[in-house]
């Protein structure tokens, strides 16, 4: 099997050929099982997941010894790494973040359509992981 580096390598160039498309910040981080849930309790996030996307930081979070490492890296780097890199809703969110603005009201309260026009669910939240699968 090929290495999580290169398959992200390939990933990176055919995104950049295909559709123009890059990760201009974010960066992808691997912990081992031990450091995994020494960050989770550190970080408050729930340490049974396997991979955390901070759009503060720009940084996708995987545990390594995870049987799907190589999906779930592909899934917090290029899905929710170029949502909020690239789509106007994560500019929109990551601008939010920035300025220490309410996140969980962009993210779970209804979409105003009248406001939000683009918006394609009940709340943004489901735009947020639906855009990273």
């Amino acid at each position: 099997m090929k290495s999580l580096d290169s398959l992200l390598g390939k990933a990176s160039a055919y995104l950049k050929s295909e559709f123009n498309l890059e990760l201009e910040k974010s960066k992808l981080k691997k912990y081992s099982l031990e450091d995994w849930e020494q960050f989770c309790q550190m970080s408050n996030f729930e340490i049974n997941s396997e991979g955390i996307y901070v759009p503060k930081t720009n940084l996708a979070y995987v545990k390594s010894e995870s049987p799907s490492l190589i999906s779930n890296a592909f899934h917090e780097l290029f899905g929710h790494g170029l949502f909020c890199e690239q789509s106007k809703l994560g500019k929109q969110l990551t601008s939010i973040i920035e300025n220490e603005g309410n996140v969980n009201s962009f993210l779970y309260d209804d979409i105003n359509y009248q406001t939000q026009h683009f918006g394609l669910t009940k709340n943004n939240l489901q735009n947020y992981e639906g855009f990273a699968v």
